[in-house]
């Protein structure tokens, strides 16, 4: 991985957003009748690591084209030894074309839209083992020279070597300018996906050349764990996603322009909810009755359900054919107070009902009644009613009953 964003950079990655280059059409120069039988001329791929002449470069080999594509008078025609590679140009840093030709008088190099080659240095050794001459050429490519071409096509270049036999040339490279724009994104912005499902995440950099891409995991690189986690030139794809998946991913992408990191994406995990192993068999019991057969119970959380996901499907009770029902009811309102009754008190009453149940209260007249005192329990502490055939128990009591007051009891005893 390359090193940070050089500050160098920005200024010209600004006017690179938008760049396109172009070729000046073709280059000026073409092969002549003698150079034409040389198309599969010998070349040398390894890329020189120093100005010695000799290196990586076998005495055998000269040898042996010492009368290639020679002529009667036994001169040959110059072969290439190294041909120059394409590469990317920078506003600071300009391109180094290379390339080296034996049997040579001159080399230079030719470039789209001038018919004057780039600045150049030429060097001229004679191999001590073999007397072949040899010809390198180094050429600057400036990232001036390539905006200022606007021809069709890229801005490409050639090199060329030239003996009295006639001359060769190499085929054309291309010469780039390296960019990358300042924002990068990832798409999707947020994944949802269930447990198990698949999950794919694409960083979208614009960048020459392709910017080489690493995936964060809340800040910790992401290392590729084939077939599950695959990393691809530009995505993120995980196979069998888990809750240890649910994080902010970031991408950050690189090239010889400039460094960038992403805004985070974010996975999120669902999880379906499972029920847990039957419980053992209770006995089915209704307070203030009889136990009556058998019953047991499972919960939904084997796994609980998680960021919306789906809850468990079925019923979380299971029980024998001859189990008593029962379930929690709930209390109607209150009734109004009763008349006083001849022991100088009145009453009020509450249903127990059920979920099906509609509260029925038993009327106790319209005599309006204010109390002094609070009303203290009677009846039971517990009630019970029968609902769809299922009892419904209720905690509390259904009744209360409060003294007489503002006189009543005392017209009620002298009216007897």
């Amino acid at each position: 991985m390359l090193g940070g964003t050089d500050d160098r950079y920005e200024e010209e990655e600004e006017e690179d957003e938008e760049d396109e280059y172009e070729d000046g059409g073709e280059l000026l120069g073409n092969f002549d009748e003698d150079s034409r039988a040389t198309e599969d001329r010998a070349t040398n791929e390894k890329a020189h690591g120093s100005l010695d002449y000799t290196d990586n470069f076998e005495v055998a080999a000269i040898d042996q084209i010492e009368s290639f594509g020679a002529g009667n008078d036994g001169t040959p025609l110059p072969v290439f030894l190294v041909e120059p590679k394409s590469t990317y140009v920078m506003k600071n840093r300009p391109a180094k074309l290379y390339c080296k030709a034996s049997h040579a008088l001159q080399i230079s190099f030719k470039c789209s839209g001038s018919k004057k080659p780039p600045p150049t240095e030429e060097e001229h050794h004679t191999d001590p083992h073999s007397g072949v001459q040899l010809q390198e050429a180094t050429a600057t490519i400036t990232r001036e020279q390539v905006d200022e071409f606007f021809g069709e096509g890229s801005f490409k270049c050639e090199c060329r070597a030239y003996s009295s036999r006639g001359h060769v040339k190499t085929q054309p490279v291309t010469i780039q300018v390296a960019t990358i724009k300042k924002q990068i994104s990832i798409s999707p912005k947020i994944v949802r996906v269930t447990s198990s499902g698949r999950a794919e995440l694409d960083c979208i950099a614009n960048a020459t050349p392709a910017a080489k891409v690493e995936w964060l995991k809340n800040g910790v690189p992401v290392q590729p764990n084939p077939p599950y986690v695959m990393l691809t030139d530009s995505s993120l794809l995980i196979s069998r996603v888990g809750l240890q998946d649910m994080a902010n991913y970031t991408c950050v992408a690189e090239n010889i322009a400039g460094k960038r990191v992403s805004e985070p994406a974010l996975i999120v995990v669902s999880v379906d909810g499972g029920w847990s192993q039957w419980g053992p068999w209770t006995d089915c019991k209704c307070s203030g009755h009889p136990k009556q057969g058998k019953k047991r119970t499972r919960v939904c959380n084997n796994p609980a359900p998680i960021n919306d996901g789906a809850t468990c499907q079925g019923s979380n009770t299971e029980s024998s054919d001859d189990c008593l029902p029962c379930v929690a009811g709930r209390w109607s309102s209150w009734s109004e107070w009763s008349d006083c009754s001849q022991d100088c008190t009145q009453i009020r009453q509450r249903l127990c009902i059920g979920s099906t149940s509609a509260a029925q209260i038993a009327s106790f007249g319209s005599v309006s009644v204010t109390t002094a005192a609070l009303p203290t329990n009677g009846s039971s502490a517990q009630a019970f009613a029968i609902d769809n055939g299922t009892i419904v128990s209720c905690v509390g009591k259904s009744q209360q009953s409060i003294k007489c007051s503002d006189g009543l009891c005392n017209n009620k005893a002298r009216g007897k």
